[in-house]
């Protein structure tokens, strides 16, 4: 541990002075917990300076807060996304005919199949001029105001197209690490022995458990893994968390929310494990682990561009429902892919649950107001596709659109075979010349009004005893189970609205009008129709008399696809779940890119640990809360993120996860915590009952502040990992904002009603901040700030808390 310089004030006390070792080699040494004040600027002698001393100070914590805080991470996935989703199709499809190396005669010897060719450039000289890339030959000819080059020579690209080359070039041109192609270097694709053997297309087998010495605390054979490779390269674990730490990270990792005072009193004196299995059954568990999911999804409860339709939340609440119930992971897929061809365990009534579920295919971000609906159609089926490859099979499938991938042995052909079973299901409506609304189901009264009206009877019957157990005795185990069964009732309620759902069929007003195969769209132009391509799965998982699914003619596929995903026999299906949920605990994943696991993602630190997560969760009927309780339970996770400088520097990056890995809250957690401390925090599900951060309205109309300052994913992306940034706004939000400044008052006011004695007011607060008690040297650092402000101005110093480290940050 460091400790602050002797120029600050000599009346902090030594606990105030921690640094907590940071856990990222980019950070500076010092992350202060609390930070000092200096005499001359904080001492007041004048009333009139009160106000603005205080702020002077808060300005400087979290000034101080944003110059010890994790750096902002790079941005090469997204370039590298950006590219691949928007500039290579764009190339291939308007370019490389005469400017590849599969042209017969390349035009102007210029190529732009690769970056060194179009740096080299052609008889004009170099395509991209990077010190001046407004300049660059290339947005000369696309804009068509070139000296000789109008360039496609037949028409002029479009202004988005033009846009997005243009935003390419002046960030810098990026383009991945692949191969220079040879000139005339037409191959057919072929799957290789290498592509075969490799790591992640191989059957999942359960390891050996690794023997350890004995000198190391395990807690089950995670640990044995992960310490067995620390060992090997003489890293010692970090030394066992605080039970106050651990509550309050089980609480974020499984909530997304702090425990309140009264849960930190209760979880005292139990079990670890005990809490992590009272947490899971809590239904915040849900809410804070469908959050993850939606990142992964592209989740909006408002879906659309010009044809919005704001029922998507039956989806959101269909998953929060499936992870507090704890469905099996195969279930969990089976029912978002093809939930309405699942068979009704109640007929006539459709299975109304599997309808909603398949609500995902119809949230991509695709143009619904577009005319050509050849390239409409297109678009969503490879919105679908990449969803569905980067979620459940961690491929990057729809690179593979316009050309076979570049890196992995996906074909074009393989595409295409998808293509078909997807163009063979509906979203959108096909009634209408541009609009494309999405297709909107119903609960059909005749045969749902009476259950409607019986379960309308029950919940009304349910918010009377929640009220009547509240008035007498709330936030007791009675009112919490009352109000758990309401909230369950509520969340499982037949939809009396319309909501969004998938069905079987083609479009009627395309060529594919009809369930069947697809045409190969040459360069991915849906203009450009060449063969038909049996749907099927890629041709990497097929050998000799496995073809993988047999799909029959009448019927899309989907069923399948989603069975076949889910099947234990998928080498990648288990591993790349168990991977999400290892990385959203440890802040990485085993494998480093969640949604990649090709020739482009990380190779996994430990990979017989990831197989044998992946044969727990099959064994264990594919329950998602069995993983938690494995992880949450190990050693590994219940480590200390405060280590020696020697010990961090022997494992900077934490690959051998030597140490708990800090991390900032997200912007959800931080919305809502600072509605918690508020006492504003509503105990019900869904967005009427409840007003977490999960349940705003998401769309492309509606702004979210706190998420565009604390990196939630932009609207309708698909995000396997947030970056982590740090930014003055941040600290501006939390010096000025009036939601953090109203939290701080209603704690100050808490406080005071609860307690008499100062001392025992801001040992309050540091259990509702900071889950833990204050020292005596805190308590009485912060009397002597107190008393030096009139009473109705403490609030500022409540405020000073919420802005630390220590608050937004978990240890």
């Amino acid at each position: 541990m460091g400790r602050m310089g002797s120029a600050h004030w000599r009346s902090i006390p030594k606990t105030l002075q921690h640094v907590s070792i940071p856990s990222r080699k980019e950070e500076s040494t010092l992350a202060p917990r609390w930070i000092s004040m200096s005499r001359s600027s904080y001492e007041f002698t004048n009333p009139s300076h009160e106000r603005m001393g205080i702020m002077k100070f808060l300005h400087r914590l979290t000034f101080v807060a944003l110059l010890f805080g994790i750096p902002v991470l790079t941005n090469a996935d997204n370039k590298s996304n950006f590219f691949e989703r928007e500039v290579r199709p764009l190339l291939v499809k308007n370019c490389y005919e005469c400017h590849s190396a599969d042209s017969e005669e390349v035009g102007g010897k210029l190529r732009l199949d690769h970056i060194t060719n179009i740096v080299r450039g052609g008889e004009s000289g170099p395509a991209i001029d990077k010190q001046m890339p407004n300049q660059s030959l290339i947005l000369q000819a696309i804009r068509y105001t070139g000296d000789f080059y109008q360039m496609p020579p037949d028409r002029k690209l479009d202004e988005d197209a033009i846009a997005i080359l243009s935003k390419w070039i002046k960030e810098g041109a990026f383009w991945p690490s692949d191969p220079l192609p040879a000139q005339n270097g037409n191959k057919v694709f072929s799957i290789s022995e290498s592509d075969r053997n490799f790591w992640a297309f191989q059957p999942i087998t359960r390891p050996v458990v690794p023997a350890v010495d004995k000198k190391y605390r395990v807690s089950n054979p995670l640990d044995n893994f992960i310490v067995s490779k620390a060992d090997v390269a003489g890293i010692i674990q970090a030394p066992q968390s605080t039970h106050d730490a651990l509550v309050r990270r089980l609480f974020f990792s499984l909530t997304g929310l702090p425990p309140t005072v009264k849960q930190l009193q209760d979880f005292q004196d139990t079990p670890i494990s005990t809490v992590i299995d009272s947490l899971l059954q809590s239904q915040r568990y849900g809410e804070r682990w469908a959050q993850h999911w939606f990142d992964g999804v592209r989740y909006m409860s408002d879906v659309g561009y010009y044809n919005f339709n704001d029922k998507g939340w039956y989806y959101r609440d269909w998953v929060i429902n499936a992870l507090n119930q704890d469905m099996g992971y195969d279930d969990f897929i089976v029912h978002q892919i093809a939930g309405d061809l699942l068979p009704s365990s109640d007929p006539p009534k459709p299975y109304l649950a599997g309808m909603i579920a398949t609500g995902v295919l119809a949230m991509g971000n695709f143009d619904d107001q577009d005319s050509d609906k050849e390239r409409l159609y297109a678009e969503i089926i490879d919105d679908q596709i990449d969803m569905i490859g980067r979620q459940f099979l961690g491929l990057t499938l729809s690179c593979a659109r316009c050309h076979d991938h570049k890196f992995d042995p996906i074909s074009q052909r393989d595409y295409y075979a998808l293509g078909g079973i997807f163009l063979s299901t509906k979203v959108v409506d096909d009634n209408n010349r541009i609009a494309a609304r999405r297709i909107k189901y119903k609960a059909e009264p005749a045969l749902f009004s009476d259950a409607i009206a019986a379960q309308a009877e029950e919940i009304a019957i349910q918010e009377t005893t929640v009220k009547d157990l509240a008035a007498r005795e709330l936030h007791s185990a009675a009112w919490q189970q009352a109000q758990a069964k309401l909230n369950s009732l509520r969340i499982t309620r037949i939809p009396q609205t319309d909501f969004i759902a998938a069905t079987e069929g083609g479009y009627k007003n395309s060529r594919h009008n009809t369930i069947g195969d697809m045409h190969l769209y040459r360069r991915g132009n849906p203009f450009n129709p060449g063969e038909k391509i049996p749907r099927g799965v890629p041709t990497l998982f097929t050998s000799g008399d496995n073809s993988g699914v047999t799909i029959p003619a009448n019927r899309s596929g989907r069923l399948e696809l989603a069975r076949w995903i889910a099947s234990a026999d998928n080498p990648l299906t288990a591993r790349v779940i168990v991977n999400r949920i290892w990385h959203y605990h440890f802040g990485r994943g085993i494998v480093s890119t969640p949604s990649n696991f090709g020739n482009r993602g990380g190779l996994p630190t430990h990979p017989e640990l990831l197989d044998y997560l992946a044969s727990e969760l099959i064994e264990h009927d594919w329950s998602i809360k069995h993983i938690h309780r494995l992880i949450l339970n190990s050693a590994t996770y219940q480590q200390s993120s405060r280590v020696s400088e020697k010990q961090y520097a022997a494992d900077p990056e934490n690959l051998l996860y030597s140490r708990f890995e800090l991390r900032r809250l997200s912007a959800e957690e931080i919305y809502d915590s600072l509605l918690l401390v508020a006492g504003k925090l509503k105990h019900g599900i869904g967005r009427v009952d409840s007003n977490r951060a999960l349940y705003r309205r998401i769309g492309n109309s509606h702004q979210w502040l706190e998420g565009d300052l604390f990196d939630a994913p932009s609207v309708g992306t698909i995000t396997p990992k947030r970056t982590n940034s740090t930014v003055a706004p941040q600290a501006l939000y939390m010096l000025n904002n009036k939601m953090v400044i109203e939290s701080a008052r209603s704690l100050a006011a808490h406080a005071t009603t609860q307690y008499r004695d100062p001392m025992s007011q801001i040992d309050y607060a540091f259990k509702a901040l900071f889950g833990r008690n204050a020292s005596d040297d805190e308590i009485l650092f912060i009397r002597r700030k107190l008393d030096q402000l009139p009473t109705n101005t403490h609030w500022q110093i409540y405020q000073a808390l919420i802005a630390s480290n220590e608050f937004i940050y978990i240890d």
